[in-house]
């Protein structure tokens, strides 16, 4: 059944997920991105917004920014709400904003309309609408990482990140127990039920970054250290790395410490 988005639930999306309320006159139509020269442009554009002369860069960066905003409202609407947004990209509109120097982009839902999903429906309908997610998606990827030569790993881990964020952070704080239900439910889905072929790849990435976190710090939340590095340090004036990036020194001593570990209970085990 279709149905509008409620001021509540529009509001929600505006606060937590850079959701514009409003048009603005620099907004173009996501679907515009399909058009590979008027990607180079954004991309040509991008690496002004990200200060950096290299390509390289400055997509792995557009990318993590646009992904979450066509991946992350989407799924957090369907977990919490039962609902399914209007995936058509000719109704979604990146507004390009700077905010302390950097580029974080927003999204203006031109249809607000929404798709209620009742729960016998559920399973049936959850792998074609996520088809049609990641299957947007991964044309985005497809053609950036044509453009800039950035390994299509990384563009997706950029998403990866961002998902089990929303799943295991954002959507955690939630105590409605059908939503905690869904929470779970769709968690689960996403990384062990979808297949490579509905990313358009020979590997599920949800599925392939979602490793183990690691203590890196006595005094800190253990974190998913990432398999690839996304490049962030080039592009901040600190020149620090994400608290999950696999270069930083802590947490390549991090992953030594586990690995040695391993070692030695295999090498206990081996001699018992």
């Amino acid at each position: 059944m279709r149905q509008q988005l409620t001021n509540n639930q529009l509001n929600d999306l505006v606060e937590n997920f850079r959701i514009e309320a409003d048009q603005n006159s620099n907004m173009f139509s996501l679907s515009k991105l399909r058009d590979e020269q008027f990607l180079c442009e954004v991309l040509e554009e991008a690496k002004v917004d990200f200060d950096t002369d290299n390509l390289f860069i400055a997509a792995s960066q557009f990318i993590k920014r646009i992904g979450f905003l066509i991946v992350v409202p989407t799924l957090y609407n369907l977990t919490k709400h039962n609902q399914w947004l209007s995936a058509n990209w000719s109704n979604q509109y990146i507004v390009p904003r700077v905010k302390n120097n950097k580029w974080v982009p927003s999204l203006y839902l031109d249809d607000l309309a929404v798709t209620s999903i009742d729960e016998t429906s559920r399973q049936k309908l959850l792998p074609q609408y996520l088809e049609q997610l990641f299957g947007d998606i991964a044309t985005l990827i497809e053609s950036v990482s044509s453009i800039s030569r950035v390994p299509k790993p990384i563009l997706w881990e950029n998403i990866a990140v961002y998902i089990y964020w929303l799943y295991e952070v954002k959507l955690s704080e939630e105590t409605d127990e059908k939503i905690m239900t869904r929470v779970h439910h769709d968690f689960h889905f996403l990384i062990y039920e979808l297949e490579a072929k509905q990313f358009h790849e020979s590997f599920q990435p949800l599925k392939r970054f979602h490793g183990i976190k690691r203590l890196v710090s006595l005094d800190a939340e253990p974190v998913r250290i990432r398999r690839t590095c996304c490049f962030y340090y080039e592009v901040n004036e600190s020149r620090n790395c994400c608290g999950n990036c696999p270069k930083s020194e802590l947490n390549k001593a991090a992953c030594r410490a586990t690995k040695d570990s391993l070692y030695e209970r295999d090498m206990i085990r081996q001699r018992g």
